[in-house]
């Protein structure tokens, strides 16, 4: 009798190796793909740059200075005080009443209707003096409405303290610019 030699013991290993290289790239594929950002989809911060001026006499301009074109819809302007204020000062938010905000002369919001619907770099944002008394919309202070009727921005007691400005993004739920203190000036 002859005897054949069996090679049955060769393919386990072989199997086995490619099976663990089939494995391995599958992994690969998968970090690869929540890591590059296909596994979900997450809305992009936008970015910008704020400046403004606040005088009691002309009143305010906010501006665009740089970054991405903002969505004047998802977009709400912000207001704080600094610390010069007084100890606490930073941490109170005024939300700027869209139905104040100029654009290109068009109005930002009036009820229902979004006349501005872009604001880009070089664009401006005017509050006209008289209407400086009911820029802001609500006081916030740890995300809770605590006083609707304050006027603290636009008395004369105001003239030397100083400001921020933030944008802040509903999509997105985040504050992505905030201006250099801004002065009051008289």
């Amino acid at each position: 009798m002859m005897r054949t030699k069996s090679f049955d013991n060769a393919v386990s290993p072989v199997v086995g190796v490619m099976l663990m290289l089939v494995v391995t790239i599958l992994i690969a594929a998968v970090v690869s793909a929540f890591a590059g950002g296909l596994g979900g989809s997450q809305t992009k911060t936008p970015q910008a740059t704020v400046s403004g001026v606040y005088s009691m006499t002309n009143g305010m301009t906010i501006s665009h200075d740089g970054g991405d074109t903002l969505s004047a819809i998802d977009l709400q302007v912000y207001v704080s005080p600094t610390n010069v204020w007084g100890p606490g000062s930073e941490g109170r938010t005024y939300v700027i009443n869209k139905s104040v905000m100029m654009t290109n002369n068009k109005i930002w919001s009036e009820g229902q209707y979004q006349a501005v619907k872009k604001f880009g770099p070089g664009d401006q944002i005017i509050i006209s003096k008289g209407n400086l008394s009911v820029a802001q919309e609500n006081l916030y202070g740890q995300g809770v409405v605590k006083d609707t009727t304050s006027s603290a921005f636009y008395n004369t007691s105001a003239v030397g303290n100083t400001i921020v400005i933030k944008f802040y993004d509903t999509k997105t739920g985040k504050i992505f610019a905030t201006s250099a203190p801004i002065t009051i000036q008289s």
